[in-house]
């Protein structure tokens, strides 16, 4: 005998020649070809396969989506308040990042956290600078 390493091996193999061997005569008396059965269980192999495959594109393409959505509601947000951020105090956003919740597929996603990093607004030409004007204001 083998190893014990390769023992386990050795009892499937010769227990599934058995098995075949004693399998076979039945087959002759039903008239089964034993073509047809390997046939038929590689179908069914495949089809889980393209099942699985398609799960696994599905929750990708999901993932995908998410990450877009997530991606527009930032800069959505940011196009939001721009423009008023820079008339009122004179600020820019230079960076925005938002944290949400929530499955992946979910196509509202609940807002955890937004963290917002602002700076300075470029001034146009001819532009006062009324920043501490506007900040008094509210």
């Amino acid at each position: 005998m083998p190893s014990d390493a390769f023992q386990k091996y050795v009892k499937l193999v010769v227990g599934l020649v058995l098995i075949i061997a004693l399998l076979n005569p039945l087959m002759k008396i039903l008239n089964v070809n034993s073509d047809d059965i390997i046939k038929g269980l590689a179908k069914q192999d495949d089809e889980s396969q393209i099942k699985n495959s398609m799960k696994i594109q599905k929750n990708e393409i999901e993932r995908a989506q998410a990450a877009y959505i997530h991606k527009q509601m930032a800069v959505q947000m940011k196009n939001n308040v721009k423009e008023a951020l820079s008339l009122r105090y004179g600020l820019s956003i230079k960076g925005l990042e938002v944290a949400t919740t929530g499955p992946a597929n979910q196509d509202t996603p609940s807002i955890k956290k937004v963290a917002i990093v602002l700076g300075q607004a470029k001034k146009k030409q001819g532009e006062k600078n009324r920043t501490a004007e506007r900040m008094f204001s509210l």
